[in-house]
């Protein structure tokens, strides 16, 4: 197993160590996001289901959330602390399209039920999304987000706050393109990660790693640059999450380490079973990648990696 980081033309390899894997072949770990505290929230499309695991104490992650109405939980992302958007619907498993059904739903750990878990809540619908997939919030405006649309190449902005729902980037070139893979062929846009007043955007089936200089909310000022394509790294399955690090370079600045964004891309072999999502811990020390699992009759769920930087 490999994680590939693009650092310029510099690229280094790391091995990732298991902190769990789902029983049932049905827990397809979608997407992650850390809480402040540091523990990771897992998406599913076992039922909606939302999972949180403390990736330091050995023990098995717990159910946080079923969200109501759904099947499947996709796209996750913090737009308050400790409050997280959540894209949600019922998955048609032969089309892969969402039918009208997609929303967002709020999980809000300021405000527990009984048995400590956290509200949830629906503050809009996205029926145009025929696939509803990464998310991200905007820095200056998180109350806004970004939702990408792999199936028409269209990423919607949201305000989690209103409920009201936009185009903020339409692309051809985000949309679903040909790949020797039938099932990747299905899907476009995948992953999203705001950073640094770029939208960084993966294709699965197109296979790049692109980005867009964006506004503040989230309007693009610049056309797709691709930054990386095809290639070994990519292999023959969706390249699904993009996440940002620092990284010294040989070359000082100043008399210090000059300081640049890496991206980090997720191969995938026999034992990283179609990985997901990736994100850094808290201090930036660890990634930590999921993955669908094999999502197939006798085989076992989703996984969750560390791989330590340091």
């Amino acid at each position: 197993m490999s994680i590939v980081t693009l650092a310029l033309t510099a690229q280094a390899a790391y091995t990732a160590q298991l902190l769990h894997q789902f029983p049932s072949h049905l827990q397809w770990v979608e997407n992650m996001a850390l809480r402040p505290n540091g523990n990771i929230l897992m998406t599913t499309f076992d039922q909606a289901q939302i999972y949180e695991l403390n990736p330091n104490n050995g023990s098995p992650p717990r159910l946080v959330a079923a969200l109501p109405d759904a099947d499947v939980a996709i796209g996750i992302a913090e737009t308050l602390p400790d409050v997280f958007a959540v894209e949600a619907g019922h998955l048609n498993r032969t089309s892969y399209r969402l039918d009208g059904s997609g929303r967002i739903d709020t999980l809000d750990w300021s405000r527990l039920d009984c048995h400590g878990r956290p509200k949830v809540q629906t503050v809009a619908a996205l029926p145009q999304a025929k696939l509803a997939n990464g998310l991200a919030a905007l820095p200056m405006h998180s109350h806004l987000v970004l939702s990408a649309d792999s199936i028409t190449g269209t990423i919607y902005r949201t305000d989690t706050s209103t409920g009201h729902v936009d185009v903020a980037i339409h692309d051809p070139k985000l949309a679903p393109h040909d790949n020797p893979d039938p099932f990747l062929t299905l899907i476009g846009v995948n992953g999203l990660q705001t950073h640094n007043g770029y939208l960084y955007v993966t294709s699965t089936s197109a296979r790049f790693l692109g980005r867009y200089k964006i506004d503040s909310h989230g309007n693009p000022l610049s056309e797709l640059e691709i930054l990386a394509t095809d290639g070994a790294v990519f292999g023959a399955v969706p390249l699904d999450s993009v996440s940002k690090a620092k990284a010294p370079t040989t070359t000082p600045r100043n008399g210090s380490d000059y300081y640049h964004d890496v991206v980090f891309l997720v191969d995938h072999d026999g034992e990283l079973q179609r990985p997901t999502a990736a994100i850094l811990s808290l201090d930036e020390t660890t990634l930590y990648v999921s993955t669908g699992g094999r999502n197939e009759e006798g085989g076992k769920g989703g996984q969750i990696f560390a791989v330590r930087l340091t």
